[in-house]
């Protein structure tokens, strides 16, 4: 938005800028919530693989009987770590593909890891279908559904970057930080506000030069 105003010879024109609609609709900006929810992301990674690495590993190893689902997880969070932070960098540069790695990877691996729970629950039923005691193993149909809601949390803020990248309303010009939680962002705004202001001298007209040269 653009108000200008004319005093005498001189115009000020004043660029307001343009407010992305923040995140949930009272929270951050997109490009803040995909790299706090990415730092997130990475952090609850980091500390899977910690657990995997520890002795938690080989009890995680005894109690499935089975070594492969344990490097399988490691797998799964390595590369979520991986696409976490290349999605934070592409945040910070306004690019929408390295996000949307990053969205495609959520999916896939929420549809891989039932697909692998599915299979191993199968092969350790087949094992033990003549004890009663040991084949009972089946996918939870609500920690299922909550794995969803919680893959679509994560995703939102992502598909909200895309979307606001995609319709010029965030880009690097235009971008201005929001936050709930900071007073030191409203006062930014108003800085950048004030710094937009583009002061232009109004040419004097021949008549003008012909009475100022009389």
């Amino acid at each position: 938005m653009y108000t200008s105003n004319m005093s005498g010879n001189t115009m000020s024109t004043t660029a307001t800028p343009e407010r992305a609609r923040p995140c949930c609709g009272c929270c951050c900006d997109y490009r803040r919530a995909v790299i706090i929810v990415d730092l997130v992301i990475i952090a609850l990674e980091v500390l899977v693989l910690i657990l995997l690495a520890s002795d938690t590993a080989s009890n995680y190893v005894v109690l499935y009987e089975d070594d492969d689902i344990v490097k399988t997880e490691m797998i799964f969070s390595a590369v979520s770590i991986v696409t976490g932070l290349i999605s934070i960098y592409g945040a910070y540069i306004y690019n929408i593909w390295p996000v949307l790695l990053n969205v495609a990877w959520l999916l896939v691996g929420f549809i891989v890891a039932i697909i692998v729970v599915v299979k191993w629950c199968d092969d350790y039923l087949e094992q033990y279908n003549s004890d009663y005691y040991y084949a009972t193993c089946s996918v939870n149909p609500g920690a299922v559904i909550w794995q969803g809601i919680l893959m679509l949390l994560w995703m939102y803020p992502h598909v909200g970057f895309v979307v606001q990248v995609i319709n010029g309303t965030l880009t690097k010009d235009n971008y201005v930080p929001q936050s709930c939680c900071c007073v030191a962002d409203t006062q930014r705004v108003d800085q950048q506000a004030e710094s937009r202001v583009v002061v232009t001298q109004a040419s004097p007209s021949k008549m003008e030069q012909g009475a100022m040269n009389a």
